[in-house]
C-alpha cells in the first residue's frame, strides 16, 4: 500500500472480514412463533414495498461523527444527491468549505477523488467496496444511502425467520437479504436495531461484530433521523440526517458525473471478490 493510499484510509477501506469477526449471539429460533411477531414483519414488509413505490430523486445533509480504537473522534458532513436508481453523487466536507472528498457510484463503477490530494480511486465490477466515512462501515454506499431514505426492503430484505427473545421482536433475515443477521422491529413494522452477527449454526455476511441503532424523525416516522453503528472492536459511527428532500423530477445526468480536474492521478481501487 503506499503512501497516498494510506493517507485515506480513514475515508474508505475495504473490510478484512477475519479481523473484524465477532463470536455470534446464540437466539432460539421458535417453530410457531407468536401471531404478534408474524403481525410486526407483515407491517414491515408492507412499508418496505411501499417505499419502493414512493422512490424519487432526492437530495440530503449529514452529520458523520466517528471514532476508531486509536482516536477519539471526528466530525465530516455530507451532501448526497441521486435519483431513485444509481448512480449517486456524494460531497464530503471537513468543515465550512474545506471540500475533502468526492465519490460517485453507479452499477458497475466507484470513483473516490481526494480533492486535496489530487488524487482518485477506482474500482469497476458489480463486486463493490465497503464504504468509510471516517470509519469502516459493514455495507456499501448504495446499502447506505437505501438505508438513510428509509428503503429498508433493498438492505434488510422481505423474508425472514423468527426469534423468541425477551428484547422483542426480532427476526433472522433471509439468505437473499444483503445485510445479514438480526432485525428487531417496532410494533409499527420499522427497523430499531440489527446485530450483523447472526445466530449459531446460520451463514452470516460483512456485518459479524457490528450492531447499528435506529431513531426517526419527528416530521416522518417512517424516515430514519439517526444511524449508530458500533462495532465490539471499538469503530463506532453515527450518521445523523440533517435535511432530506424529495424532487418530483430527475436530475440530469451531468449533476451526477464526476469529471476529475486536469493531471489528476487515478489509481485502481482493489475490491474483494466473491
Amino acid at each position: 500500500m503506499n503512501g497516498a493510499f494510506s493517507r485515506i484510509s480513514s475515508l474508505l477501506c475495504l473490510l478484512c472480514l477475519p479481523l473484524l469477526m465477532a463470536c455470534p449471539r446464540q437466539p432460539t429460533i421458535t417453530e410457531l412463533p407468536p401471531a404478534s411477531f408474524e403481525k410486526y414483519w407483515q407491517a414491515y414488509a408492507e412499508q418496505a414495498k411501499q417505499a419502493e413505490e414512493r422512490r424519487t430523486a432526492f437530495r440530503m445533509k449529514a452529520t458523520v461523527q466517528y471514532e476508531t480504537p486509536d482516536n477519539n473522534g471526528h466530525r465530516m458532513n455530507a451532501l448526497i444527491w441521486g435519483n431513485p436508481d444509481l448512480p449517486v453523487r456524494m460531497d464530503l466536507n471537513a468543515g465550512i468549505g474545506v471540500l475533502v472528498a468526492q465519490v460517485r457510484e453507479d452499477k458497475h463503477h466507484f470513483l473516490l477523488h481526494m480533492t486535496e490530494e489530487k488524487t482518485a480511486y477506482a474500482h469497476q465490477g458489480s463486486n463493490k467496496p465497503f464504504f468509510s466515512i471516517g470509519t469502516p462501515l459493514p455495507f456499501t454506499l448504495e446499502l447506505l444511502i437505501y438505508l438513510m431514505n428509509g428503503r429498508f426492503g433493498p438492505v434488510f430484505g422481505y423474508e425472514a425467520g423468527i426469534l423468541q427473545s425477551s428484547q422483542g421482536s426480532r427476526y433472522v433475515l433471509g439468505a437473499k437479504a444483503p445485510a445479514q443477521g438480526v432485525l428487531s422491529l417496532s410494533q409499527k413494522g420499522l427497523p430499531l436495531a440489527w446485530d450483523g452477527s447472526p445466530p449459531s449454526g446460520m451463514p452470516g455476511g460483512q456485518g459479524y461484530g457490528w450492531t447499528m441503532d435506529m431513531d426517526y424523525a419527528e416530521e416522518d416516522p417512517f424516515l430514519p433521523r439517526r444511524l449508530i453503528l458500533k462495532h465490539n472492536k471499538g469503530y463506532s459511527a453515527t450518521i445523523h440526517i440533517r435535511g432530506r428532500e424529495t424532487l418530483d423530477e430527475l436530475f440530469p445526468a451531468g449533476r451526477l458525473a464526476l469529471e476529475l480536474p486536469p493531471q489528476t492521478a487515478v489509481h485502481p481501487l482493489d475490491a474483494q471478490r466473491e
